[in-house]
């Protein structure tokens, strides 16, 4: 059946603040902050006006929020998933790494209000590379932690032994600043998970 407005499109009543997205289903999902609306939409003019009769017979959508929207900028180390789809992906650079269990999640350190729900199209920008099945599999570019320590690493793949990754060791808060990898989100590891050391990162 035809939808009465169009999906992928903004609404809203005259006398009433509430902001809505119609989705390819032909449901409706309200816009819980600003934020998050402009991560769809550019400007509040992009919001069409409707009357309550038509935006009434729009059925609610069984998800009651809007995930963050394709123009939303995420920062290596983020953890993210679809509102679809219960796997959780780390970002590096423009890579999603499946972390594919909940004993590797907590192994790491992460917390589950990390977790960010992003739209599809978001997750789609990004190319999907191989999955986290053990701790060794963390990906190059990920900053990491021992257990009990302060001292922040950064895995860099070893030039010398494919497959290897080295441990270059952040000396300062100025050189970890440079870095472009959320610093709320550092893996903490066992101390039974060695690396090579490369040099440090100054």
């Amino acid at each position: 059946t035809t939808c009465s407005l169009t999906p992928g499109k903004s609404y809203k009543l005259m006398s009433k603040p509430g902001v809505y997205f119609i989705t390819s289903e032909c449901t409706k999902r309200p816009f819980r902050n600003s934020r998050i609306f402009f991560t769809y939409f550019d400007s509040w003019q992009d919001v069409a006006i409707v009357d309550a009769e038509t935006l009434n017979k729009i059925p609610d959508d069984a998800i009651t929020f809007m995930p963050w929207g394709i123009k939303y900028a995420l920062k290596s180390g983020s953890l993210i998933k679809t509102i679809t789809d219960p796997r959780v992906f780390m970002l590096v650079g423009t890579n999603t790494y499946w972390v594919s269990t909940e004993t590797l999640f907590n192994t790491f350190g992460f917390a589950w209000n990390w977790i960010e729900d992003v739209a599809s199209s978001l997750l789609g920008k990004f190319t999907k590379s191989s999955d986290i099945l053990n701790t060794t599999d963390l990906p190059a570019n990920s900053l990491i932690k021992y257990d009990g320590s302060n001292k922040v690493y950064r895995l860099e793949a070893d030039s010398n032994n494919p497959g290897k990754k080295l441990k270059r060791w952040i000396k300062d808060e100025e050189a970890l600043g440079k870095i472009d990898f959320r610093k709320d989100r550092i893996v903490t590891v066992s101390s039974t998970q060695t690396y090579d050391d490369g040099a440090d990162v100054e």
